[in-house]
């Protein structure tokens, strides 16, 4: 049986990830989680302690899911080193064989 993992596509694959991770990240920042009641006008003021709670739930959620990204990007990463020990080490032992 042979299976042909291509590790330099999954270490781009990695590193892609490691990017959006990044850009979820500067996003997950860019959140403002405090709000000015005056934004809402004064009759609607009490709307910004709402907008504030969903802010603040949005920012987790997105800072969640940056962190997924680098955990995978991590994993595919770990994998692609495993695999390329494995092969080298089936490689050294046929060529040991064939001695």
């Amino acid at each position: 049986m042979y299976i042909e993992v291509d590790t330099p596509l999954i270490r781009n694959h990695a590193k892609e990830l490691t990017q959006l991770q990044a850009n979820v990240t500067s996003a997950a920042d860019a959140v403002e989680t405090t709000i000015d009641p005056l934004a809402f006008g004064v009759i609607n003021g009490f709307l910004a302690v709402g907008a504030t709670a969903l802010l603040s739930v949005f920012k987790s959620v997105v800072s969640g899911q940056a962190s997924s990204l680098g955990e995978t990007a991590t994993t595919l990463l770990a994998m692609a080193d495993t695999h390329d020990s494995n092969d080298d080490d089936a490689s050294s032992a046929v060529k040991k064989a064939g001695r």
